[in-house]
């Protein structure tokens, strides 16, 4: 169906808000799981008559309930392979489609069944798988975006951020007491997941469509020698046959700039995980942090509006170097428990959480092909899967403040070593243009020169 980049861009970012990483604001949602009784039984207790509190009853339960953002995280990351190459294979539609349905059915876990702990470990993964089965599809409106390409995978970035809200409305109605939990569960899955199934299954293609449907043209990728012009010079460069193949995607994962960003993406995933997960122990003496914490997640969407912009002029390595810098300074501040430093935290964790996947995603865009994007991405998310599950697996149980002080001096190790990769990366002049913008050839069409934030310049038909 053809319809305007910009519309279809907003029908996805929805889609992607609506059936969302809802957990990311994690704090409001331990605050749901405990009120909820979830994993109340490892107390060894009888249920409280005038219902569960907002906050953990025994070190079991906190230390239980803290790991399922580590299996959600993990699920939502781990499976991301089979789904990108299912979307390259199968097609937008059905991929979608098969992330509404697997939200419906997790969501329904935890609502209906809080108290058995085999359903929330299976809700939790559900939740988790569903969120890339709409995020990877909703990533293909880059095809229709044109040179706004950069802008529209941060704006999907920024939708996703937007979820922490629906949960954090959630709690709202909840606390005032005019509808039960029961009740909206419902309401959540009839008028909100429901519609999202239907309109997935009408306005995602079949297929990913490489029109650029924003410029208005059409274009056609044909076999031949090309010129790709770049600042020092011109090089010919020979067009392959635009199919996926194994060889293809595996030549294409061991490429240096895409291993080494398979390693940071799930280096700062974990760093960022880490640092929700301790929040609540370093800062337990401060509520005021903790409820700052909530809103302070939900409203993550507000920096991403700003990247969106500043990616239509700074290079996406320059991006992910000043944001990889405010990553640092967050496990500097993280070992002080003052209000002041909490705060600080809470600020460089919303920054670096709102372009937590699209600034790789937009480094990387620049010259992959566009036919290996879906595994590319898939490929990084279930990178990040294992690695979640390993840190989550040595950590369970760790909440001495000096251990928590060592593991935050090596995540800054970390930080500061990815950037000797980063910084060489910006003196190389890229050599591989994603074929689906620099490879154009139309019968009688004539050919633009176009430059990118990057320095490089590519033909393209006009």
């Amino acid at each position: 169906m053809k319809v305007n980049w910009l519309l279809r861009l907003y029908i996805y970012g929805s889609i992607s808000t609506l059936v969302g990483p809802f957990y990311d604001n994690w704090a409001s949602l331990e605050r749901y799981l405990y009120r909820s009784g979830v994993y109340y039984n490892q107390c060894n207790e009888e249920d409280p008559e005038d219902g569960h509190k907002e906050t953990w009853s025994c070190e079991k339960q906190h230390e239980s309930v803290n790991m399922l953002l580590t299996v959600s995280r993990a699920a939502e990351c781990a499976g991301s392979f089979l789904i990108g190459v299912l979307m390259d294979w199968e097609g937008p539609k059905i991929t979608a489609v098969l992330g509404v349905v697997i939200r419906i059915i997790g969501w329904s876990l935890i609502g209906f069944l809080p108290h058995v702990n085999a359903a929330v470990i299976a809700s939790f993964s559900m939740l988790g798988l569903s969120v890339n089965f709409i995020i990877i599809p909703a990533l293909t409106v880059v095809s229709y975006a044109g040179k706004y390409r950069f802008f529209a995978v941060v704006q999907i970035g920024m939708f996703s951020c937007l979820s922490s809200m629906v949960l954090k409305l959630k709690m709202y109605i909840l606390d005032s007491g005019k509808l039960t939990k029961e009740q909206i569960n419902y309401m959540y899955t009839i008028f909100i997941l429901l519609p999202c199934l239907a309109i997935s299954a009408y306005i995602f293609p079949w297929k990913i469509d490489r029109e650029k449907v924003g410029e208005d043209i059409e274009m056609e990728v044909k076999k031949e020698n090309v010129v790709l012009h770049q600042q020092d010079g011109e090089y010919n460069e020979n067009v392959a046959d635009a199919t996926w193949t194994w060889s293809g995607l595996l030549r294409t994962l061991v490429e240096k700039e895409v291993f080494t960003c398979l390693i940071y993406f799930s280096f700062n995933f974990g760093s960022i995980t880490f640092i929700q997960q301790i929040f609540s122990v370093i800062y337990a003496d401060s509520p005021k942090l903790l409820s700052l914490i909530e809103y302070i997640i939900a409203f993550a969407f507000i920096p991403c509006c700003i990247m969106s912009v500043l990616f239509l002029y700074i290079s996406p390595i320059w991006m992910m170097i000043g944001l990889n810098a405010i990553g640092g300074l967050m496990h500097v501040l993280a070992i002080m428990d003052s209000f002041a430093a909490g705060f600080i935290v809470s600020l460089c964790l919303m920054t670096t959480f709102c372009v937590l996947h699209t600034k790789v995603y937009n480094y990387l865009d620049q010259f992959l092909d566009g036919i290996y994007m879906g595994s590319i991405v898939g490929s990084l998310n279930t990178l990040c899967g294992v690695w979640l599950i390993v840190q989550g697996l040595l950590s369970k149980g760790h909440n001495d403040p000096k251990v928590l002080r060592y593991i935050n001096y090596g995540m800054l190790v970390g930080r500061i070593l990815f950037l000797i990769p980063f910084l060489c990366f910006t003196f190389l002049i890229p050599k591989r243009i994603k074929r689906a913008q620099s490879v154009t050839s139309l019968s009688g069409g004539e050919g633009k020169l176009e430059s990118h934030a990057s320095g490089t310049q590519i033909i393209k038909v006009v």
